[in-house]
């Protein structure tokens, strides 16, 4: 453990937690935290850089993970000077405010040579306009550098193998639904970005 209770460096989740926060549901009741699980790692061998792997999730009626995120990254970068492949697996997407910090946060990163790509499990949409156009606002920055989009099979099997506590666990009780969940939220997600949802 780094730092605080809610940071959690080279540390995995565990399974249950995984299981219950990251299905990607379209109403997700009972599912009020943001957990991110990240790895930013050095672009080349034998730099100065060091991979910081872990995960955060958010501070109950205080900062949202991607902000505490954020703020990690950038002490990292600060004392492990070098350039970064970044992926962080969201349970949510980020809210409007979220997004607004961290557009220029990317702007930031990307132009010093730095990549991040964001797959998240279910869209945020509580306060729906603000909510959506801080997606549409993140669309604008993607690039080479930045990428984002729904977790799908692919996605959560990367979890499961290096940032899930999964050994002797059970299939996840969803796995079998993954794929077809995240076609639907990736339409949706497309139909966000397009000013139609």
């Amino acid at each position: 453990m780094a730092g605080d209770e809610n940071v959690r460096v080279s540390e995995k989740l565990h399974f249950n937690t995984f299981e219950f926060e990251f299905e990607n549901l379209h109403y997700a009741e009972g599912r009020g935290q943001t957990y991110v699980i990240f790895d930013v790692k050095p672009q080349s061998e034998g730099g100065r850089g060091e991979r910081l792997w872990g995960y955060v999730r958010n501070k109950p009626l205080g900062d949202h993970a991607e902000v505490i995120l954020m703020s990690k990254i950038n002490d990292h970068l600060e004392t492990h000077q070098d350039n970064y492949t970044m992926t962080w697996y969201m349970s949510w997407s980020p809210c409007g405010k979220c997004s607004s910090e961290l557009v220029p946060w990317l702007q930031n990163l990307l132009k010093k040579q730095h990549k991040l790509t964001m797959h998240f499990s279910r869209i945020y949409d509580k306060d729906r306009a603000v909510d959506h156009r801080g997606l549409c606002d993140l669309q604008h920055v993607v690039s080479n550098g930045f990428q984002m989009g729904v977790m799908g099979q692919t996605e959560v099997d990367t979890c499961l193998a290096e940032y899930v506590e999964a050994s002797g666990c059970p299939p996840l009780k969803w796995l079998h639904m993954t794929d077809s969940n995240a076609t639907q939220m990736q339409d949706k997600l497309s139909s966000i970005l397009m000013n139609r949802f």
